[in-house]
């Protein structure tokens, strides 16, 4: 902040708090606010860039794969090592085969 602050201590020290209360530092936020305003630049793109289009959201369901409902089927189970990965070779032979 050019010509404010001659270093960056002064601007920390200008919003240090004795006390920790909740409204002291609303205030103080609120007087960093008021202080950091004519400084800060906000635009939409829409008010840059006239040619722009709406945003459009696209939702696009896909079904997983045998693994990943091996996996699913073992967290609604609670089964977490099979799902760790630390469970015996049987038992995850056993899952698979349940596919």
């Amino acid at each position: 902040m050019p010509k404010l602050f001659d270093s960056p201590e002064e601007f920390t020290n200008l919003f240090q708090s004795t006390t920790s209360s909740k409204e002291e530092q609303t205030q103080i936020v609120k007087q960093i606010h008021r202080l950091l305003r004519p400084f800060m630049l906000r635009r939409i793109k829409k008010e840059v860039e006239q040619s722009l289009p709406d945003k459009k959201e696209i939702y696009i369901y896909i079904g997983m794969v045998k693994h990943q409902k091996m996996l699913y089927k073992n967290i609604l189970l609670k089964n977490v090592d099979v799902v760790n990965g630390a469970g015996e070779k049987q038992q995850m032979l056993n899952v698979l085969m349940q596919l």
